[in-house]
Parts: C-alpha cells; sequence; structure tokens
C-alpha cells in the first residue's frame, strides 16, 4: 500500500523537494500506530513528522487536499508557525498530482521503539454520544480480523508493551477475545480494552475476556443521571447495562480506568459523579477526566464546549474528590484543557505537565500570542481552534 501511495503521489519528484525547502526528507514509511504515512523532514538537525491520511470526513487536521489530510508532529522548541508552513507547501505539492482516487487504506506497521501501540478494531457501536472521536467511517479502524491480527503481531514484533484495543464499541465484535488472547501469546504483557461496559453484565464477554489474559478495561462513564445520559449519550436504557457491566467488573476485581468526558451537559455532575465511583466501584484504579474536544462528530456538537473559566472550576473539584476516595486521576494532553487553567497546586495531574517532555503538535489547535511567555510553551498543545473561535482567550494565563 505505501508503494501504490508514492505511486499516485512521488515524493522524490522535484515540486515535492522544492516546495518543503529548506527541509529535506529523510524518511518516508508507515506511521508505527495508525493507517497513515509518515515523512520525515530535517533541517539543520531539527526533526519535523507529516502524517498523511486518506481524507476522512469528521477529522481535526492540519490541511487537506481533494484526498488526503496532512498533520504534524514535532519535538520540543519547534518553531510552530514554520512547521506549519511547509506542512500546507507540501500538502499543495501533492495536490497537484492528484489525477484519481488516492488509497482509502494506508499501511499500519508498528515499528521497534514503540512501546505504546492503539488499535481500533470494530465500526459497531450500540451508542451516539454526540461527542465520539471516531466516527463509523473513519479509516483508522481495522474492521477486518486479519488485519487485527496482523497489526497485533507487528506490534509485539516491535518491542509493543502496552496494547489499547478500542474502537467504536469493541465488546461488539465477537473476535474481542481472540485479539486479546493473541497479543497475550505474542508476549505484550499489558492488553487493555476500552469500552461502555454495557455488555459486560451479561452474557459470556467479559468472562471470554479475562480468559483470554485481559488485563485492564477502561471503561467510558460520563453521567448516572438517565436524562443526561438520553441527551448526550444514547437510549436512557443502556444507563443501567452500563452500571450492571461496571458492578460485573468490581464483582471480578478486574483492574479497571473510569474516562469521563465533561460536557455543558454533564458539567455540574461530574464532582458527585465521581465521588460516587469511589463508593460503589473500587476496582477502580484510575480516573481520566477529559474536556470534550471539537473533533470527530464533537466538531458538530460545539454547544458542549465549557468556558475554560467554568471547565477550570469543575476538573479541580473533581480531581480533588478523586483524591478523597483514593483513586488516582488525570487530564490527558490531547483532549484535555490547557493546564494554565488549573489551580497551581493541581497542575501536576495534567499529562503536560508531568510529561518528560512535549506532546505532539496537534492539528486543529492554535495558541494565542500570550502563550509564547507561557513556562509551559514547549509542553502544552494550546487550546482547541473550535474553542477560541466560540469563547476566545480571556481565560488564559500564561504561567510565569
Amino acid at each position: 500500500m505505501l508503494a501504490e501511495l508514492l505511486r499516485r503521489y512521488p515524493l522524490d519528484a522535484p515540486a515535492i523537494h522544492a516546495a518543503v525547502a529548506p527541509w529535506t526528507i529523510t524518511h518516508i514509511g508507515a506511521s508505527a500506530v495508525r493507517s497513515a504515512v509518515d515523512v520525515v523532514l530535517d533541517a539543520a538537525g531539527r526533526r519535523l513528522v507529516v502524517a498523511i491520511e486518506a481524507r476522512a470526513s469528521g477529522g481535526a487536521y492540519l490541511v487537506a487536499t481533494r484526498d488526503l489530510q496532512l498533520s504534524y508532529y514535532a519535538e520540543a522548541a519547534t518553531d510552530h508557525a514554520a512547521a506549519a508552513a511547509v506542512v500546507r507547501a507540501l500538502a499543495a505539492a501533492l495536490a497537484g498530482f492528484e489525477t484519481g482516487d488516492a488509497p482509502r487504506r494506508l499501511p499500519i506497521a508498528p515499528i521497534a521503539g514503540h512501546r505504546f501501540v492503539e488499535l481500533r478494531v470494530n465500526r459497531a457501536c450500540n451508542e451516539a454520544c454526540r461527542f465520539c472521536n471516531t466516527p463509523a467511517d473513519s479509516p483508522t479502524i481495522l474492521d477486518e480480523p486479519d488485519r487485527v491480527l496482523a497489526a497485533i503481531a507487528a506490534a509485539a514484533a516491535g518491542g509493543c508493551r502496552d496494547l489499547l484495543l478500542t474502537g467504536r464499541e469493541t465488546t461488539l465484535a465477537p473476535e474481542l477475545p481472540t485479539y486479546v488472547a493473541a497479543a497475550r501469546a505474542a508476549g505484550i504483557a499489558n492488553v487493555r480494552v476500552q469500552t461502555n461496559a454495557t455488555t459486560l453484565g451479561h452474557g459470556p464477554m467479559l468472562a471470554r475476556l479475562l480468559a483470554a489474559g485481559v488485563t485492564e478495561f477502561e471503561v467510558s462513564l460520563h453521567t448516572l443521571a438517565p436524562e443526561t445520559f438520553a441527551a448526550l449519550i444514547g437510549p436512557a436504557g443502556l444507563l443501567a447495562h452500563a452500571e450492571a457491566g461496571l458492578d460485573a467488573l468490581s464483582a471480578a476485581a478486574a483492574p479497571v480506568t473510569i474516562v469521563t468526558v465533561i460536557t455543558a451537559a454533564n458539567l455540574d455532575e461530574v464532582p458527585a459523579l465521581v465521588a460516587t465511583i469511589g463508593r460503589r466501584w473500587p476496582s477502580v484504579r484510575r480516573l481520566v477526566l477529559s474536556p470534550v474536544a471539537p473533533v470527530g462528530d464533537g466538531a458538530g456538537a460545539l454547544d458542549l464546549l465549557v468556558p475554560y473559566g467554568r471547565l477550570g472550576a469543575v476538573v479541580a473539584a473533581a480531581l480533588t474528590a478523586a483524591a478523597a476516595a483514593g483513586i488516582e486521576a488525570s487530564v490527558p494532553a490531547r483532549c484535555g484543557l490547557p493546564p494554565c487553567v488549573l489551580p497551581a497546586a493541581l497542575r501536576d495531574r495534567h499529562d503536560a505537565v508531568r510529561a518528560d517532555r512535549g506532546g505532539p503538535i496537534e492539528p486543529g489547535k492554535r495558541k494565542p500570542p500570550g502563550c509564547g511567555g507561557c513556562a509551559l510553551d514547549a509542553r502544552c498543545a494550546g487550546p482547541w481552534i473550535g474553542y477560541l473561535d466560540r469563547f476566545g482567550a480571556d481565560d488564559l494565563a500564561p504561567i510565569a
């Protein structure tokens, strides 16, 4: 598939080299963790990785041609403006070669050194979360069992020690226990399953997954109020199934991480939800508090965004409630709010703050000018453009 892409888009063509100058292309290969081609650019010892993907609706990326979408991932101290400019120039040059349809599937080949790999393994889902970041037509989904098993084998061969099996709703894939067993047999020590838990309180799936060797469950739980569930997630009747699934996980003493997406619809419920989780489900070890991101289906649900002034206070209260319940809680770097919005005493719960180095520069985000003087500028990816367009930057306060 890489060869097919290069036939349609000759990355060694003079027009491509001219477009990216003074950067030079030093590597072209399959992405480590997703259905994309990575193009590595170098200029005076600076390194920039450009991800080229088949274009999909609802995604967030820096720039697109008719058939491709491009984003970039950079090392600390990268000049964001220069990086964005060269990616846009590359996209413009690639567009000149579009004479037919681009490949709809690009290669996935996990490589040595990637200890964490995430694989999306199915398209079915029994919920309809308004903020879902993986539309059903996403080209990142591997919905053929042979492809999933091949990707698991490649991940293990490349040194993966931590595999997350996700998708839409993973437990609706009957092959899921087979994937878990294959990963454990290949030597992957930690195999996690992301799920909404609605199928785990009945039927054989939970027992099959435990027998296959799953090491942890990541359960999406955003509310315990039926009316909020119906407005935000899907049919209210599914909430009881989600609770039953968590009860079954707790009874089995299975390690659980809860992922809670914070939106305008459930904002006022979140601190109490965290306290309830701590009381009711003792197998919950970790909690991820993820403010809604305007990507995927969320790009069309901007009413769910919350001003940072309100959001920061709620996240802080939820972090405090988690600590009181003995649960390790964190805010993710990608979907999370900028760390400057949190009180100083709680910023170490933000993944961008406690990382050894900055994370990737995210397509779909933009830093206001004031961020340039922030002590966390090299680590924080900044706010989403969709947020800035809606609320502006008044609630951001660069850290001295």
